[in-house]
């Protein structure tokens, strides 16, 4: 493009800018004014602008879609976490809540196996998804970066630390740990999934925090 036909098509784009009624009374010229389409060879301008506006009213419908998806999604969350207290509330031991607990995320937020680690002991029955470990322990060198910054954590784990934490630790796709504990962190729990995309990084760690919180609530009452 000439600098010539480069002015003179800035000056058509400021005139239109400043003149957006100019192709009100146009009709004629808006049917003949043709857009190199990549599909359909050639369309009107007025076929142009249609098309673009389908194309964001589906994008539109998607957004919208996926906002509901959301939010019935969340609706079910926090429904199943208001069981999961009221549960925990009437448990009459440490080894009641936290016998309910592994059962309740099993079966209600399809968790493949969980395991509660503690570095001390409590009144608890023997479990075999319970382990009793020292702060201290080499064994717990595996999760030093979790403990230390005490806040949910989901990604994959080693090899290692999923022989550690799971019996049946081969099948493992993905996975979670939750501390347990309010001011003190007295533990944390691991919670497995057999699908790879159950537990990412970018997931929301909320919910988890708000289980973490009513488990510690309910075992630290005994």
């Amino acid at each position: 493009m000439t600098k010539k036909n480069s002015t003179d098509e800035n000056k058509i784009i400021s005139y239109l800018e400043d003149n957006p009624d100019f192709f009100l009374d146009k009709n004629d010229l808006l049917i003949n004014l043709e857009i190199p389409h990549q599909k359909k060879g050639s369309i009107s301008l007025v076929e142009h602008q249609i098309e673009i506006l389908q194309q964001e009213n589906k994008q539109l419908k998607n957004q919208l879609n996926e906002l509901i998806k959301n939010a019935s999604s969340n609706h079910k969350i926090i429904e199943k976490i208001q069981n999961l207290s009221c549960k925990l509330i009437q448990s009459k031991s440490s080894s009641e809540a936290l016998s309910y607990s592994r059962k309740f995320l099993i079966n209600e937020f399809e968790i493949n196996d969980c395991t509660f680690v503690f570095y001390e002991k409590r009144d608890f029955k023997k479990f075999k998804f319970l382990l009793i470990k020292n702060k201290t322990d080499k064994s717990l060198k595996l999760f030093e970066s979790f403990i230390k910054n005490n806040i949910p954590r989901c990604n994959k784990l080693s090899d290692t630390q999923y022989q550690f934490l799971f019996i049946n630790s081969d099948s493992i796709r993905s996975s979670a740990l939750i501390p347990i504990g309010l001011s003190e962190n007295i533990g944390f729990l691991a919670i497995s999934s057999l699908d790879e995309e159950r537990f990412s990084p970018d997931m929301s760690m909320d919910y988890l925090l708000i289980i973490g919180k009513l488990i510690s609530n309910a075992i630290l009452r005994f």
